[in-house]
């Protein structure tokens, strides 16, 4: 069974630890540079967990057990925009309602004023 590890550590000789565990039968998914720091994703077979923590040990690196490699997690956010408002339907109904009551009102007023003047 293959075991994720998470190795972080300088950059210089990391290419060993790469080697090892190749050599041992696991698997890099992942490798990060980032200036002076890498960080490596390996998969390495339980059995020989003690093998690569010793490597990690000799390159003055950390090895830390990352069970959650290979796996996304999404965060969403909620939006605060209008079109997403819960009380949209609401705020959208009274105001057709009120332009419905102000055509009612101008028609009446026009009719009232069409026939006073009439």
């Amino acid at each position: 069974m293959l075991e994720p590890l998470m190795y972080t550590g300088g950059v210089y000789r990391h290419d060993e630890l790469m080697e090892l565990v190749e050599d041992l039968g696991g698997h890099l998914l992942q490798k990060n540079v980032m200036q002076l720091e890498v960080v490596l994703l390996i998969l390495v077979p339980a059995d020989d967990i003690s093998e690569v923590e010793q490597k990690a040990a000799e390159l003055l690196g950390t090895i830390t057990r990352a069970p959650l490699i290979g796996t996304e997690i999404a965060v969403v956010a909620p939006s605060l925009a209008y079109h997403h408002m819960p009380i949209r339907r609401a705020i959208s109904r009274s105001i057709s309602e009120e332009m419905e009551q102000r055509r009612i009102s101008l028609a009446w007023l026009e009719e009232w004023g069409g026939a006073r003047h009439s």
